[in-house]
């Protein structure tokens, strides 16, 4: 016959921090259900500390990155949230910040990372990555260059140009259609070389 257990899970932002199996058969003496109550509110109340905000008394990079703290608050990027104490949060603005308009384009004012890394607006332009578009105020986006109506098909073009962004240095090479080999692809489309093929090119 098989005993039937008992567990007990902790979760703090969605993640499992602390889990017991507990045997309906066995007895569970006082001082091991009091030790259980004390990390369950040990527990919860440094995951509730976690996402208290305090005030940053240091300086912070200025670069627009949105970030969504665990307590529900935009912060300009990582750098501020971390500041002011918020070490969970997720890449973006949180929804509640995020207005009906969100596809209306407006002046941004604020520095951005300068990293090759495109996306495509809910406003069909293009942004250098997502930062740009949600300086914007563009805050619906997909991933890549947007694409052209098949009325506007073009010839690949495969001159290149000088890139003047900055762009991902990770190395996972791509062969270009005109046949010169790019670190990456973020690379490859800031020389301006929209079609390439995974690999480097094979040496003639």
């Amino acid at each position: 016959m098989t005993t039937p257990v008992i567990f007990l899970r902790l979760l703090c932002h969605n993640q499992e921090i602390f889990i017991m199996k507990l045997s309906t058969l066995k007895l569970v003496t006082l001082s091991k259900l009091l030790l259980s109550l004390f990390i369950v509110a040990f527990t919860n109340f440094s995951c509730d500390k976690e996402c208290e905000e305090k005030k940053c008394s240091d300086g912070y990079i200025k670069i627009y990155a949105p970030v969504c703290g665990c307590n529900n608050v935009t912060y300009g990027n990582s750098s501020e949230a971390e500041c002011k104490g918020i070490t969970t949060y997720t890449q973006g603005k949180c929804k509640e910040d995020e207005d009906g308009s969100e596809c209306e384009a407006k002046m941004c004012n604020d520095a951005v990372i300068e990293i090759y890394d495109p996306v495509c607006g809910c406003d069909s332009v293009t942004y250098s990555n997502y930062a740009e578009a949600e300086c914007h105020g563009i805050t619906s986006y997909t991933k890549g260059e947007c694409k052209k109506d098949e009325g506007d098909k073009e010839e690949p073009n495969c001159q290149e140009k000088t890139c003047t962004e900055s762009y991902i240095t990770i190395y996972d090479p791509v062969c270009g259609c005109n046949n010169v080999t790019y670190s990456n692809s973020s690379e490859a489309e800031c020389h301006n070389i929209k079609e390439y093929t995974k690999g480097a090119c094979e040496e003639e």
